[in-house]
């Protein structure tokens, strides 16, 4: 196994992730959406950074509404060729109203499960289009999404903070991959 990013690493480029969307998302409330099952560490890790900067006081600010919606992309390491809903969003138009919204997913391969997630917002009347915002951990080329911690280029299949193959290895502290470039 090759280790891609230490857990260290990853600990800081999450906290400079959280530091840019509070900066691009200024005084506005916020919601934040996890892409489930990949983006849940990540999501986790991030919604603790922000509230941190937001407020002085333990635990999420009121202007943070936290949300999750299912959505897969991968079968045994190969995109399924589709993206398939596993759970609903979870949130109400009411919720939503007047935030800027993130979806935070693991990586953003070829964008599917964002675009999926930002067209049910979008599509439900739940959000403005211009109010979404993306974060993911890994990209595989620039200016793909908002914000971003790692641009890993290639086809290499990842593992380790929410990234797992099936189920294995989702809670490795370290983002590795066995380097050899899958589809």
């Amino acid at each position: 196994m090759k280790i891609w990013a230490a857990e260290e690493a990853v600990r800081e480029a999450l906290f400079r992730m959280s530091e840019e969307m509070d900066r691009q998302s200024g005084d506005a409330p916020l919601a934040l959406i996890t892409i489930l099952k990949g983006g849940a560490m990540i999501g986790t890790h991030l919604i603790e950074a922000l509230s941190y900067l937001r407020s002085s006081v333990p635990g999420p600010p009121s202007d943070i509404v936290i949300g999750n919606i299912g959505l897969s992309s991968y079968e045994d390491k190969r995109s399924a060729g589709q993206v398939m809903c596993t759970s609903k969003l979870d949130l109400s138009a009411d919720a939503l109203k007047g935030r800027t919204v993130w979806l935070m997913d693991d990586i953003y391969d070829t964008g599917g499960t964002l675009i999926i997630a930002a067209k049910n917002l979008e599509f439900r009347g739940r959000v403005d289009p211009e109010n979404i915002k993306t974060a993911t951990l890994i990209v595989r080329e620039e200016g793909k999404v908002d914000v971003h911690g790692f641009l890993f280029p290639g086809k290499h299949f990842f593992v380790g903070w929410g990234m797992g193959d099936g189920e294995k290895n989702r809670a490795q502290l370290n983002i590795t991959s066995d380097d050899e470039e899958s589809n």
